[in-house]
């Protein structure tokens, strides 16, 4: 029986293989089995990830080294890479220099112990804790005056005690700065006095002196961290904590303060995110994220798992990072011990939660590090760290993905960037490309006047172009890949599912794309012409919004599904797929 099918969206993203039998659940039309290198936008669609833009290599790429977020205003915010005993500075996509070298600050963190450090802006100073060193601040004065000294407040409560005096947390609520979870006391908090960020002192009595807590709890529920809101969230070993004032509408005060458990997940020691009413945090052993919101019908918060649909993506993983880019898409970006880069587009007032996974061009990738700022170009940056091998040596390089593809007309590919790792050109017309030696002896695919040229091996910073351009952007392929589920559908009674189908054709609703493959597989594709008939053949084709109808190469099988992938370094956004199949009766 023939059949017409489409999926219209892919709200809920990569989808884990233990729900591949859940064709009743609504949700599973709106999955994936494999999205890489893809995102999924709120809308519903799919647009292939931007490439990434090299930067710089770290001052030692044998050692691991963690980015953090500076952020000042959206006009002036800095990325910070924290390295063994060292602090470099980022600004305006480029490293900051002092008389022609990267400016370096010294620090007193190891490289074993940077992924746990927490941290909290004022203006120009930032907190650092970290249960094994005495608080210290890092303060900007200028794009070349940093510091990072001792944190010494007065009537220091940290000071006594020596190395096992050292908090693990850090956060401000209700205009105090708060420290938790020191090795000596795992469930105690202090706060400063309000408004004063350096000052613990107990007296004169008054509403506004500084507090110390010790939550009470029947096993140790060391404090992991610290996530302000309407309530100051306690992440701990155990469960997740809440402080508030007793009394509705009133600060938090010595003698007005309430401390509740809410959930028993735990936590990892990973820094959470607060978005609107929510905190996201990394479940205990790393495999889940989890939202932590209140629920107004059971006067009670929940922790509800953001992982469950594609719970694949960590299982033999932990999510070591997480950052939030807020403009133009709401995407949280996470980072794994193993070396991925996941991508959750996060809108649930729009019923949207679809995990991505990336993978990055180039040979022994693994990204490390992400950090998240707003970028100069109307859009939130998203930089990474990445450990990649390089002419057969270790590198580690900073690295941020460039802003979303959007073309001013459908001849604009000029600044398409679908490759990673990349530099530009931009310039008189020339064949002669240098200063890539970051990617000596790799060989680089090239977009040039947003057309594509073979590709070249960099050899001593430089290639060879196979025609001059004004513009090229020079980096390392990577491959998007969208892989559907086995669909339900083509029978009049029972399932569809097992029986066998043949797929006749395929229609393709695309936005602004050119060119990609499709078929049943990832290597057994028909290529999908986006030409018009009219284009001349020697020029790069324009951009293609519409349908394509197209007949599909595969034969009878059992699970009907289709494979669409985009090699070339060119954009591909996908909003709907139609199946045009047949189903036989077993």
């Amino acid at each position: 029986m023939r059949d017409v099918i489409i999926q219209t969206n892919f709200t809920s993203g990569e989808i884990s293989p233990r729900l591949k039998g859940r064709v009743d659940f609504d949700k599973y039309f709106n999955t994936g089995e494999t999205l890489k290198n893809v995102i999924v936008q709120t809308h519903g669609g799919i647009f292939r990830r931007t490439g990434t833009r090299f930067v710089a290599e770290v001052e030692t790429s044998s050692e691991k080294t963690r980015l953090i977020k500076f952020e000042f205003s959206v006009t002036q915010a800095y990325i910070i890479e924290l390295g063994n005993l060292y602090m470099r500075v980022y600004k305006d996509q480029g490293q900051i220099l002092d008389s022609g070298s990267a400016y370096e600050v010294a620090t007193p963190y190891v490289t074993a112990d940077l992924f746990e450090i927490q941290y909290v802006q004022s203006a120009d100073v930032l907190y650092l804790a970290h249960p094994n060193y005495k608080p210290r601040k890092i303060t900007r004065s200028g794009h070349t005056a940093w510091t990072v000294t001792s944190y010494a407040p007065t009537a220091d409560p940290f000071g006594a005690d020596g190395s096992d005096n050292c908090p693990a947390a850090v956060s401000f609520f209700e205009e105090r700065l708060w420290w938790a979870g020191t090795n000596n006391y795992p469930q105690k908090l202090w706060a400063s006095k309000t408004g004063d960020y350096e000052n613990f002192t107990k007296t004169p009595v008054a509403d506004d002196m500084s507090l110390e807590y010790l939550i009470a709890a029947a096993d140790v529920s060391a404090i992991r961290y610290l996530a302000a809101g309407k309530v100051l969230v306690i992440g701990t070993t155990a469960g997740e904590y809440i402080i508030r004032a007793s009394t509705l509408n009133e600060p938090v005060t010595p003698t007005n303060v309430r401390i509740t458990l809410e959930t028993t997940y735990g936590t990892e020691k990973v820094k959470p995110l607060g978005i609107n009413n929510s905190v996201l945090f990394v479940q205990r052993e790393g495999h889940k994220l989890r939202e932590f919101i209140y629920i107004f019908e059971n006067d009670s918060f929940i922790g509800k798992d953001l992982s469950i649909i594609s719970e694949h993506l960590t299982a033999t993983s932990k999510i070591t990072q997480i950052a939030y880019q807020k403009v133009r898409n709401s995407i949280i970006w996470a980072v794994t011990d193993t070396g991925q880069l996941l991508s959750l587009t996060y809108s649930p007032s729009d019923e949207v939660v679809a995990w991505t996974h990336h993978v990055l061009g180039g040979t022994g990738v693994e990204v490390e590090s992400v950090a998240i700022i707003p970028g100069s170009e109307g859009q939130d940056e998203v930089w990474v760290c990445v450990k990649r091998t390089i002419n057969s040596a270790t590198k580690r390089y900073i690295e941020f993905i460039s802003q979303d593809y959007y073309p001013l007309n459908t001849q604009d590919k000029d600044d398409a960037i679908f490759v990673d790792s990349s530099l530009e050109y931009d310039g008189v017309a020339t064949s002669s490309i240098t200063g890539l030696d970051h990617l000596e002896g790799e060989s680089v695919t090239i977009l040039a006047n947003g057309a594509v040229q073979p590709n070249k091996t960099v050899a001593s910073g430089a290639i060879t172009l196979s025609s001059a351009a004004t513009k090229a952007q020079i980096g390392l392929a990577y491959t998007s890949v969208v892989k559907t589920v086995d669909y339900e559908g083509g029978v009049q009674s029972g399932t569809s599912q097992t029986r066998i189908k043949r797929i006749a054709e395929l229609g393709i609703r695309f936005f602004e794309s050119v060119g990609c493959k499709y078929g049943i597989s990832e290597t057994s594709t028909d290529l999908a012409l986006l030409r018009p008939s009219d284009a001349p053949m020697d020029s790069s084709p324009p951009l293609f919004t519409g349908d394509k109808v197209l007949r599909f190469p595969g034969g009878w099988n059992r699970h009907g599904q289709v494979v669409i992938t985009q090699e070339d370094p060119l954009p591909m956004n996908l909003l709907a797929l139609i199946l045009y199949s047949d189903t036989g009766e077993r």
